[in-house]
C-alpha cells in the first residue's frame, strides 16, 4: 500500500473532527429532545429529526468525501 500525502491526511482528519462533531450534535440533540419530552412539550419531534439528521450526514459525508478525493481507489470492482 502507498504512503499517503499531506493532503490526504487532513482530508482524512477533517473528515474525522467533521464526522466527531455530527455525532456530538446528534447526541446532545437526543438529550435535549428526551428533556424536552419529558416536560411535555409537542417540539420535542423537531429536535429528534435535527439529531437523526446529524446521525444521516455521517455516512453521507464519508461517502461522498471519499468519493470525491479517492476515487482511483474502486470499491465497485468487487
Amino acid at each position: 500500500m502507498r504512503k499517503k500525502s499531506k493532503a490526504e491526511k487532513w482530508i482524512i482528519l477533517e473528515t474525522t473532527i467533521g464526522c466527531l462533531f455530527l455525532l456530538a450534535g446528534s447526541i446532545i440533540g437526543f438529550n435535549l429532545g428526551f428533556e424536552i419530552q419529558s416536560t411535555g412539550d409537542e417540539n420535542y419531534k423537531w429536535i429528534f429529526l435535527a439529531s437523526l439528521f446529524c446521525l444521516l450526514m455521517i455516512p453521507i459525508s464519508i461517502f461522498l468525501i471519499y468519493k470525491r478525493y479517492f476515487r482511483r481507489w474502486n470499491i465497485w470492482k468487487y
